[in-house]
């Protein structure tokens, strides 16, 4: 096999990685929308609950594009550095500032926790972080984005007007599976102001007034 047929193959390798982890990428902006997951305990009685880790659809789709990712540098042997340098020292002041709890001492459950957070920053900041750099740059897949996330919303503030309506009380209403209240405000305060631009700058009416309509049922 000459060089150019292995560089020919190496880039056909490539574009199915592209492909793959846009679809990735996708996925997570559509599932991100809950924490519902599958949840492994310590199996210490003393433990706290927050000693837990959670696995959710969205931490497995990080996982698999991470290692798609590299799977694709292996074949390209792209060696240059990743575009998300300040994530990784955010990361890694993240880690400094946990020390304590990452050591633990004789509460474990502090220590446990403190590992989590670490690898959940780093799970959403660095992947998730090198994941959006180089996919959304395609202007389809950016395209698609919108209309995930459009969706991940519109289930999750529809949900949350179900539990409503059959009388959950409001400070209990969490939407598709978030873990409280304030975190379902959160995903609401990242998703609306995005939507709301899509109602002002998009070219179509009817994405315009859905955009608009989902806006104004979010924010009530």
């Amino acid at each position: 096999m000459t060089a150019l047929e292995t560089r020919a193959e190496a880039g056909g390798r490539g574009r199915v990685l592209d492909r793959a982890l846009a679809v990735l990428a996708i996925l997570v902006i559509l599932f991100h929308a809950t924490q519902a997951g599958v949840s492994f305990g310590t199996g210490a009685e003393k433990l706290s609950k927050d000693a837990g880790v959670v696995v959710t659809a969205a931490d497995v789709l990080l996982g698999v594009a991470a290692l798609l990712w590299a799977a694709r540098r292996i074949a390209r042997r792209d060696g240059r550095w990743p575009p998300v340098t300040a994530a990784a020292l955010g990361t890694l002041w993240l880690a400094v500032s946990l020390v304590p709890a990452l050591k633990g001492g004789d509460d474990l459950a502090v220590g446990v926790s403190g590992v989590k957070h670490v690898l959940q920053f780093a799970e959403y900041f660095v992947v998730g972080g090198i994941l959006f750099a180089e996919t959304l740059r395609d202007p389809l897949c950016r395209r698609w984005a919108v209309w995930a996330l459009a969706a991940a919303t519109a289930a999750a503030v529809l949900t949350a007007l179900v539990q409503y309506a059959g009388g959950t009380p409001a400070a209990l209403v969490r939407g598709t599976g978030f873990g409280n209240r304030n975190t379902f405000g959160l995903f609401l305060a990242l998703a609306l102001p995005v939507l709301f631009g899509v109602a002002l700058f998009s070219r179509a009416w009817g994405v315009q007034l859905g955009a608009a309509v989902l806006t104004a049922v979010g924010l009530c």
